[in-house]
């Protein structure tokens, strides 16, 4: 920009020199010449004001990158009713009254595959959070801004502390634009056309969120959910560190989920009011869950209506989740697979005997039952479902990669129109479901 400012008032100076020359030969009175050169005046002021608002998108499109937004459709829609308690008024947890008047951090804890990604997706949506923060916010502007993290080699980006601070920044001058001019001020380099193309650094993000939470300027307040924290990348405690000190204003508070791990007991952990344990909350849903499930088979009222056993077994399921709906969600699956067997109830027990209490473990009996053949490929398709590009598609769609699952770049080239013929849908899905033995179809 300096360089450009510096190369217009050259061109500028030596118009006016000429014009200076034409008026003074055809005697032309100063006030015109005045005019001229305000015109002038003026359309540098415009051309400066072009490439500064250039400079700007330039700056802003480096913080994108590739799966910012995965994840956030990820999570499965049904059930979703479940989590209404949390807004009851006879709650013993103060989210509610934290939304409305609260600062700091509130934490949601809870093991592997307990729910917090759906209740973190539930409350980030939820029309009732949005209006208790805008009530906390008045009269300044909201800004409302979340971030969910992934496990897989395909997000190392957004699962870096550079993706999270970058993914929260965006979103702010997203939703207020205004900003973009004091988080570029924050760069270590001058805001010219070539220098906003550079990488944002980590400390130049930590620059720019610290100075839009606490400057006047913005006349704004700030809330970030962050689900997953567990599951980034590095020094989860240095990245603690970071938010901590970001929210530690009145202008700004964050909700953050993940397993109940040490360090996050040590951060977290202490204010009992600002936590909320998941996996202690969910027995009665994990109940509604099965029962809804297993009702909507038809053959499970056969089984239901002849054996009073039924009730024991959905008893026994719930006992031993341990609020891990993950866990659930699986033992569901193989008992109505089953039932569409013919299974009666004791055989569903002794199936339901069969199964590991502990999730990695069950995963892993789940990987070591697909036939020898079947294993390597079945990897690699659950390999390829972890990509971005590969894991946000339909499996419907997947399926018509058959054949391809070894080459990834001709998967991805692949005429996705023909998935229509061929396979029956049906056939396609057994063929998916067979190879992986299910687990592929934990993708939505």
């Amino acid at each position: 920009m300096t360089l450009f400012r510096r190369q217009s008032s050259h061109q500028l100076q030596t118009v006016e020199d000429r014009l200076q020359e034409v008026m003074d030969k055809a005697g032309i009175a100063v006030s015109a010449a005045e005019s001229c050169r305000s015109v002038a005046a003026k359309l540098l002021f415009f051309a400066e004001e072009s490439e500064r608002a250039r400079a700007e998108r330039n700056a802003l499109s480096v913080l994108r990158f590739q799966s910012m937004r995965a994840r956030e459709s990820d999570i499965v829609q049904a059930y979703l009713e479940r989590y209404e308690w949390i807004f009851s008024a006879d709650c013993k947890w103060n989210f509610l009254e934290w939304l409305r008047t609260g600062d700091g951090i509130f934490w949601i804890a809870g093991r592997a595959g307990s729910g917090k990604s759906t209740l973190m997706k539930f409350l980030y949506y939820h029309q009732r959070t949005k209006e208790r923060l805008r009530s906390w916010s008045a009269p300044r502007e909201l800004v409302f801004a979340s971030l969910l993290f992934w496990g897989s080699d395909g997000y190392r980006m957004k699962k870096s502390l550079q993706g999270l601070l970058q993914h929260l920044l965006l979103q702010i001058l997203e939703q207020i634009p205004r900003l973009i001019p004091i988080a570029c001020s924050c760069r270590s380099r001058p805001i010219d056309h070539m220098a906003s193309l550079d990488p944002w650094t980590v400390e130049e993000l930590e620059r720019a969120l610290s100075r839009l939470i606490r400057s006047e300027e913005t006349q704004a307040r700030f809330c970030f959910f962050i689900d997953g924290l567990d599951e980034q990348a590095h020094d989860v405690g240095n990245t603690i560190n970071i938010l901590k000190d970001i929210v530690s204003t009145s202008s700004a508070k964050l909700c953050v989920s993940s397993r109940p791990w040490n360090t996050f007991e040590t951060h977290f952990g202490r204010d009992l009011s600002l936590r909320l344990d998941l996996h202690d909350l969910t027995e009665g849903d994990i109940r509604h869950y099965v029962e809804g499930r297993l009702a909507k088979c038809a053959k499970s009222s056969r089984v239901k209506e002849l054996d009073a056993r039924y009730k024991a077994l959905v008893n026994k399921i719930v006992d031993r989740a341990q609020g891990v709906f993950l866990w659930v969600h699986l033992v569901v699956d193989s008992l109505l697979r089953g039932l569409e067997n013919g299974d009666y109830i004791n055989e569903l027990e002794a199936r339901l005997e069969t199964i590991p209490d502990d999730l990695d473990d069950y995963l892993t009996q789940m990987f070591d039952r697909i036939e020898c053949e079947k294993r390597l490929e079945g990897a690699q398709i659950l390999l390829m479902l972890c990509e971005p590009a590969i894991g946000s598609l339909p499996l419907f769609t997947i399926t018509a990669f058959e054949g391809s699952w070894c080459d990834t770049r001709k998967a991805l080239q692949a005429d996705l129109k023909s998935s229509g013929k061929g396979r029956s849908s049906k056939t396609r899905w057994f063929w998916l479901h067979d190879w992986t033995l299910g687990a592929a179809t934990l993708w939505p």
